[in-house]
């Protein structure tokens, strides 16, 4: 997969507002982007993506925080017990919208 130009732009300016990628201008991290052969992720499940942003947000180092946010933790129990809620709460959620939309329609 290669990044398309409105990727690369949205990986320059999101280095530009972290903290540690210093002042430089946008520009020069588009270059560095490229330079790098950046490519963007892979897209990830919503339900994973929840737990690490609910893990990340807890308490830890910000190398913790990174780990996490990069995946590393994905295949841990907790992991997997809170993806297993989050589907089963969302499909809950699914059947309760279907059943009032049935109890609406005419």
């Amino acid at each position: 997969m290669t990044a398309t130009y409105e990727q690369i732009i949205t990986e320059a300016n999101r280095r530009a507002a972290e903290p540690g990628w210093g002042a430089r201008p946008v520009e020069h991290l588009i270059i560095e982007v490229v330079r790098e052969g950046w490519v963007p992720p892979e897209p990830v499940d919503p339900a994973v993506l929840a737990y690490r942003e609910w893990e990340a947000s807890r308490t830890g180092t910000p190398a913790f925080r990174a780990s996490v946010l990069a995946g590393g933790w994905d295949r841990t129990p907790s992991a997997i017990c809170f993806v297993a809620g989050f589907r089963a709460a969302r499909e809950q959620e699914q059947e309760a919208v279907e059943a009032l939309v049935e109890a609406l329609r005419p």
